[in-house]
């Protein structure tokens, strides 16, 4: 199955990653969550290698890291 987009959808969603980015960045947890949806239970590979880390609540978790 191909899942077509419109420019304007593209457009969106890239307005929408460099603002939760950005809030991320800048330790808007609350945010970041409203903007980019974490599926429960994804594993996540990390970039410079090194073993994969399951998450189950990822949203509960971003919130409970200190400030």
């Amino acid at each position: 199955m191909v899942t077509t987009i419109t420019d304007q959808e593209l457009t969106e969603f890239i307005r929408r990653a460099e603002e939760a980015a950005t809030a991320y960045v800048e330790g808007d947890v609350d945010r970041y969550l409203d903007l980019l949806h974490h599926a429960n239970g994804f594993t996540l590979l990390r970039p410079n290698g090194g073993p994969a880390s399951r998450h189950e609540e990822r949203a509960a978790e971003l919130r409970s890291w200190p400030n």
